[in-house]
């Protein structure tokens, strides 16, 4: 019995997490959604979040995204071509 309201406890601390970090800021994106804004696939996208090559947040065990830190880290992970 007190597992069950540790674990009811504990999702109610996730979910006001999640509206204090999400209340005026920008919302989150899920996995497919960051796969059709980098026009890669899901598993491209798990790769890369193993890798830790793309900002993520891992919330209630779902991967999330912010959509401006994908874009900042594609930009800065842009390389100039010399030809």
């Amino acid at each position: 019995m007190a597992v069950i309201s540790l674990e009811q406890t504990v999702r109610a601390i996730v979910r006001e997490e999640m509206k204090s970090i999400s209340g005026d800021a920008e919302k989150f994106i899920d996995i497919k959604r960051a796969a059709e804004l980098l026009s890669c696939s899901v598993h491209a996208i798990y790769r890369r979040t193993c890798e830790n090559k793309i900002p993520f947040y891992k919330i209630s065990g779902r991967i999330l995204f912010r959509e401006s830190e994908l874009v900042d880290c594609v930009i800065k992970g842009r390389r100039r071509v010399i030809k």
